[in-house]
């Protein structure tokens, strides 16, 4: 069980090392909340879902999975929303100026 442990959490901290590399290297803001997203994802949920499986601790067990639920409900819905205003002030700026 020690060894399959180290393998997802290095897939996870791998996840947010790509994660944080493309937030310098993509251009957009919509490519970059998309690296961000992943770190999120892929990184920190990732590592919450293997220690709420390896943790011996009940209390702590049941507070992380619940962690891990809220952000699986939050993380989408917020880049989702910025995403949105992001959208929505590029066409507002595009109306403005014509182009």
């Amino acid at each position: 069980m020690v060894t399959l442990t180290e393998v997802l959490l290095s897939v996870s901290a791998l996840s947010m090392l790509f994660g944080a590399i493309g937030i310098f290297r993509m251009r957009s803001f919509m490519m970059r909340m998309q690296a961000a997203t992943m770190i999120s994802v892929g990184g920190v949920m990732g590592s919450l879902f293997i220690f709420t499986l390896t943790s011996r601790n009940t209390e702590l067990r049941l507070k992380s999975a619940l962690l891990l639920f809220l952000l699986f409900l939050t993380v989408p819905v917020s880049s989702h929303l910025i995403a949105l205003c992001y959208y929505r002030s590029e066409e507002e700026r595009k109306s403005r100026t014509g182009g």
